[in-house]
């Protein structure tokens, strides 16, 4: 078993907080971390689980947002983001389940039997 942070989690530690930008896509998180131009599943898998692994030790407050119309979530720090992210619907802990996509219609499929009179 491990006793801390692992090299990825290290590196996303640093990526998190020294960075002049706030909010990284998971791609870019990846990229940065592995130093690689085409993501692989490997990557994305690895990435995805330091960061949970980090929102459930506290050693960075990393929060999700998931944006419509795009496929990779948003990651940042909730102590360097601005004021009141937690109002918004498509916002979540990264140690929370991931928040549904925001849509803007309903599908005729969902809708029951009773719905159509």
């Amino acid at each position: 078993m491990s006793k801390g942070p692992g090299h990825v989690e290290i590196q996303l530690i640093e990526i998190l907080r020294k960075n002049k930008k706030k909010l990284f896509s998971t791609r870019d998180l990846c990229r940065k971390v592995y130093r690689v131009e085409q993501v692989k599943k490997k990557h994305r898998v690895s990435v995805l689980r330091a960061l949970d692994r980090m929102s459930k030790r506290s050693t960075v407050n990393v929060w999700r947002a998931v944006l419509e119309g795009s496929r990779d979530d948003f990651w940042f720090d909730y102590d360097r983001a601005s004021p009141n992210p937690k109002h918004r619907p498509d916002i979540a802990p990264a140690k929370d389940s991931r928040p549904q996509k925001p849509r803007k219609y309903k599908h005729p499929w969902k809708y029951k039997l009773s719905d159509k009179k």
